[in-house]
Order: structure tokens, then sequence, then C-alpha cells
């Protein structure tokens, strides 16, 4: 597929599917040292079922998904980074590694941010890409309420005047 292809979501360069899987694509993007070393040694089956869990939660597409972080341990009692979730049988979790942090808590709190970060261009992209329902919502008209002591006051005036004609009597 060329880049300029629009039947995909991603930018991301892709290869075969391995055999028996069918649905979901393969980025070609290489593992950095450290993915390698944190994902080597894990189940390649399980990090596959892993891929297509988030590749449905991604609402069908290939990529990162927006607000998904984790803190990963590095080294063991003494290191952390931050991960994002990944939909991709290569590669399921894609490691910031340029960042370390010496506790756990420190890199939660980087993940977190990192999440407040993607959810709100999140909002500012879906209020950017929907400015006609915001315009609409502006221009529709205020109903008036009705006052209600004036048209109490006209009901009463116009029962006042009936029962004026009711109680008048009658000329021979």
């Amino acid at each position: 597929m060329n880049s300029r292809d629009k039947s995909r979501s991603s930018r991301m360069p892709f290869t075969g599917a391995p055999p028996g899987k069918h649905q979901m694509p393969t980025s070609a993007e290489a593992m950095t040292a450290m993915e390698g070393r944190l994902l080597g040694g894990l189940d390649l089956e399980k990090l596959s079922d892993l891929a297509e869990v988030l590749f449905a939660l991604n609402n069908y597409r290939i990529g990162p998904i927006p607000g998904f972080y984790v803190a990963i341990e590095v080294i063991p009692d003494k290191e952390w980074c931050v991960g994002q979730l990944c939909a991709d049988r290569a590669k399921p979790l894609k490691i910031f590694d340029k960042r370390i942090y010496k506790k756990p808590e420190t890199a939660q709190r980087a993940a977190e941010r990192m999440r407040a970060k993607d959810l709100a261009a999140m909002v500012a992209a879906k209020t950017v890409t929907n400015p006609v329902k915001k315009k609409a919502a502006k221009k529709a008209p205020v109903r008036k309420q009705p006052n209600v002591s004036k048209v109490t006051d006209s009901a009463k005036k116009k029962t006042a005047a009936r029962k004026k004609k009711v109680s008048k009597p009658k000329g021979p």
C-alpha cells in the first residue's frame, strides 16, 4: 500500500498478517532496545490475543490507543517508565524510554498527566470538528414563560363580568 491510501486509518507501515491471523495487520516499525528487552521474553500468542482486544478497543484501528498509559517496571525495584497500549501484534506496548523514574508513583503520575493531555486534545478536536452543532445550540430560540399574574388578572376580570351579567335582573 502506498502512503496516500485513504482506506486505512493509520499511516504506519505494515507487514503482512502472520499465518492464521487475517483480521489485523502488524506494523513494520522496529522495537527499541528497551521494548525488545521487556517484551522479548513474553508469550507471543498471548501478546497477539492482547493486541486483538486492543484493536477492538481502538475502534478497529491500528496504532497507539489515546489515553491508555501504564507505568512499567524497567529494572526491578529501581527504575520505571511510561508505556502506551498499542493495537499491534508485534508491539502491543509502546514504551517511552527517554524518561526513567526512580519511584513507581512518579511514573504513575506521569502516565496520568499524559492521559489527561490526550483526553483534553480529544475534547478539543471534537469541539473543532462539530462547530455546526455548537452554533445551533447558541441560536436556539428562548421561549418566554407567560406572566402568570397577568393571565390570572384577566381571568378574574372575565369571570367577574360574567357574574355581573348573571346577577342583573331582567326587566318586564
